[in-house]
């Protein structure tokens, strides 16, 4: 397979990671036991996912050399900021805290770490294919 097609894939994996977790931190607002994470905080995180994907198409199509660069930063950016939403899994120690409940996608955190470590993975991959002009 060639790698750029293993990009393309992976962008469009990324895509979906953005698309889940917008979805299943709106489903999930006032679920028992986890923090919620601000509208504000996932609606930036969409955004800076939109804008990630749109330059990363745009220099994978033959777009010029800094929409690539463009696309590598939002890509990073929303990377931190997904990790950031993984904070929401770290259980609460307070004296009126409730265990964590099954959020009706997976149990648990486990989607969450493997869409967003996955993302970090890509974008790790990402960066070394810009870098090394192996498109």
């Amino acid at each position: 397979m060639a790698l750029t097609n293993l990009v393309w894939m992976l962008t469009g994996l990324g895509a979906v990671v953005v698309l889940i977790t917008r979805t299943r931190l709106r489903a999930t607002e006032a679920q028992s036991g986890v923090t919620e994470v601000p509208s504000t905080v996932v609606n930036l995180h969409t955004l800076v996912g939109v804008v990630a994907i749109a330059t990363w198409i745009w220099w994978l199509a033959g777009g010029p050399h800094v929409a690539g660069w463009i696309g590598l930063a939002f890509w990073w950016l929303l990377t931190l900021i997904g990790l950031v939403v993984l904070a929401r899994w770290l259980p609460s120690h307070g004296s009126h805290s409730n265990p964590s409940s099954d959020d009706g996608m997976a149990q648990g955190p486990w989607l969450s770490l493997l869409g967003h470590l996955g993302t970090l993975a890509g974008v790790a991959f990402f960066t070394w294919f810009f870098l090394a002009d192996k498109l």
